[in-house]
């Protein structure tokens, strides 16, 4: 596998990301009006959108960075909230399947 390193973490050729001890996978969403798909990993988009919502309240107070600071805090945050939802929805779903396929499992014959 071929395994680049960025300054959020480790992603590999399969698109996983490991960040620490946890794997995220993306999140596929089409852009508007184009029918193209992008690859999201929200809790990194989320970090860079807060961040840089954070980060432009040391600007100047001028119309482009208030036009710039409402696209993310309007537009971009509750999209992002709302993936992470969905994926943490996604996970729960995928957790009790396997759970649930564990449980009715037979139990070996000793």
């Amino acid at each position: 596998r071929k395994t680049r390193r960025n300054l959020l973490g480790n992603a590999t050729s399969d698109s996983n990301v490991t960040t620490g001890d946890k794997e995220e996978r993306p999140v596929i969403v089409q852009v508007p009006f184009t029918g193209r798909s992008i690859d999201v990993y929200v809790d990194e988009a989320l970090l860079w959108a807060s961040s840089a919502l954070a980060l432009s309240t040391f600007l100047r107070p001028t119309l482009y960075y208030a036009i710039a600071r409402h696209g993310l805090l309007a537009g971009l945050m509750p999209v992002l909230i709302r993936l992470k939802q969905e994926q943490a929805a996604s996970n729960e779903r995928a957790r009790l399947e396997l759970k649930s396929l564990l449980r009715d499992k037979p139990s070996p014959i000793v």
